[in-house]
């Protein structure tokens, strides 16, 4: 945490590391407005609440999550060379997981998870109610890219499937941990009304970090953890446009937070 009145150094441009628990790190300048929405966003989090930032554009009917397929490449590759790194704090979760996302009323959603052995034990399922808490949309300048700060509540259900699922999301996804604080989701999403549907459209490409030690954003505080966010995130995007990284250079717009009264 810091101390009233103290700002932090920066790490070195190009670095794409967020800060170490109990480093002292500078806000550049130009991320002040942005760190300041996300700190009010997550600085009540509860129990169930999950807080992710994903990347995308924003078309005519709003925000929609998904990079290129090239894209995607690009930050694997510089991923798996990370991983390599033994002082980069980035490891590998293992391989591709595939998943089938079947999503019901009252936002209900049953993931299950396919089964990697002969196929004959029983395919492991989880059923959530996902609700949406907040949005924060960032416009980041001279890069065609949007990202969308979200905090979402996930609350264990109980499901009676007296209804078909609409729609499906049949999923592949490799994942990626810094530290144990943020991990980095890449996935291969095939979306339609049914299973066979979704199989016969194409795919799109997705990414999102998430926040997931709760003890270290209570203990480091919010404004710690929206720089660390927002620094990995920023980072990534320069690596998906193969342009140079300098975190002072690049300028963050952000929305104003919309808060949802999903019940």
């Amino acid at each position: 945490m810091l101390a009233a009145g103290e700002r932090l150094v920066p790490r070195p441009t190009g670095t794409g590391r967020p800060p170490v628990a109990g480093a002292r790190v500078l806000v550049p300048p130009n991320f002040e407005p942005v760190v300041a929405v996300i700190v009010e966003q997550i600085a009540n989090l509860k129990e169930h609440d999950e807080w992710e930032i994903k990347m995308g554009i924003e078309t005519q009917s709003g925000f929609e999550s998904g990079l290129t397929k090239q894209q995607l490449k690009r930050i694997i590759t510089w991923a798996n060379a990370e991983c390599e790194r033994k002082d980069s704090g980035l490891v590998s979760t293992g391989k591709w997981q595939e998943t089938s996302d079947l999503h019901y009323q009252n936002n209900i959603r049953v993931t299950v998870f396919q089964d990697a052995g002969d196929g004959t034990a029983p395919k492991k399922q989880i059923a959530i109610r996902k609700l949406r808490e907040s949005d924060v949309d960032i416009t980041v300048m001279d890069h065609p890219i949007t990202i969308r700060s979200s905090v979402k509540r996930e609350i264990p259900a109980v499901v009676q499937f007296v209804e078909n699922p609409d729609p499906v999301r049949l999923k592949k996804r490799l994942s990626y941990e810094y530290r144990g604080c943020i991990r980095i989701d890449i996935t291969l999403v095939w979306q339609g009304r049914s299973e066979g549907e979704a199989r016969a459209n194409p795919s799109k490409h997705e990414i999102e970090l998430e926040f997931i030690d709760r003890g270290v954003l209570h203990t480091q505080g919010a404004r710690w953890a929206a720089l660390s966010m927002l620094l990995k995130v920023v980072y990534l995007i320069h690596q998906a446009y193969e342009t140079d990284c300098d975190f002072e250079r690049t300028l963050l717009v952000p929305s104003l937070m919309r808060r949802h009264d999903e019940k």
